[in-house]
């Protein structure tokens, strides 16, 4: 025979009158009306319109050509300190390595591209700007198929397509300094600076100083890099819409 004991367990309540649970109600008090101003502190990664692809600020949905923007917050979102690294965010577009830009253009769409700053073309990576650094960029754009209708023929308007780097320009509304330190493997090492001045009283003027300084070894032998930039301008608002 087996003998198993069921523990028991006693609920005590109590009740009370709910008489003595009813309060006295007190008047109502209505607050003063608040307003709550706020404002978008992070800048956006949807950039405005670009005049890659018909040279005019054609807003993208109208125009008849497939394009790609990277502006600077992208850039700086993602820390992209190369033209390399920057390409792989663009669909149908290759990057060429930064120990193969004296050699090889990047590639769009199986193709070599084209690079441009500010519209102009540069004729080869090395040619009048330094594809291993972002310091001085503003924003990239990306023009995909032939463009030879507003380019020309020839090495300029290759079939893959072009891209373009728009560099930064001095601004006249307020002074700003940044400074950035990078450093990783491959004794990979770099600073930068940014500083942006306006001149003058009435603000018509404006001065804006990129610089930086990189150097890395390689994961080839023998490979190494040693690099530095300077990029001053020098802005002047001769009339609202005339600018030197």
């Amino acid at each position: 025979m087996t003998f198993r004991i069921i523990p028991v367990t006693l609920l005590l309540a109590a009740h009370f009158p709910a008489s003595n649970l009813i309060r006295a109600e007190e008047p109502a008090v209505t607050l003063d009306p608040v307003e709550v101003w706020a404002a978008r502190e992070r800048p956006s990664q949807i950039a405005a319109p670009g005049s890659l692809a018909t040279r005019t600020a054609t807003p993208v949905l109208t125009t008849p050509q497939t394009t790609a923007t990277l502006n600077r917050t992208l850039l700086d979102e993602q820390q992209l300190n190369s033209l390399s690294s920057a390409l792989a965010n663009v669909a149908g577009a290759v990057p060429t390595k930064n120990e193969e830009l004296v050699l090889d253009q990047p590639k769009v769409r199986g193709f070599s591209a084209e690079i441009y700053v500010d519209g102009l073309p540069a004729y080869g990576a090395t040619a009048v700007i330094d594809p291993t650094t972002l310091v001085n960029v503003e924003r990239i754009d990306v023009a995909k198929g032939p463009a030879s209708a507003l380019y020309a023929g020839g090495v300029g308007a290759p079939l893959g397509g072009l891209i373009n780097l728009e560099t930064k320009s001095p601004d006249y509304s307020a002074a700003r300094r940044s400074v950035g330190l990078r450093a990783g493997s491959f004794s990979t090492f770099g600073t930068e600076v940014d500083f942006n001045q306006p001149l003058g009283s009435d603000a018509r003027a404006a001065f804006r100083l990129t610089a930086d300084y990189g150097s890395a070894e390689s994961h080839l032998d023998a490979v190494e890099s040693d690099r530095h930039s300077i990029n001053p301008s020098l802005a002047v608002r001769l009339a609202p819409r005339t600018e030197l």
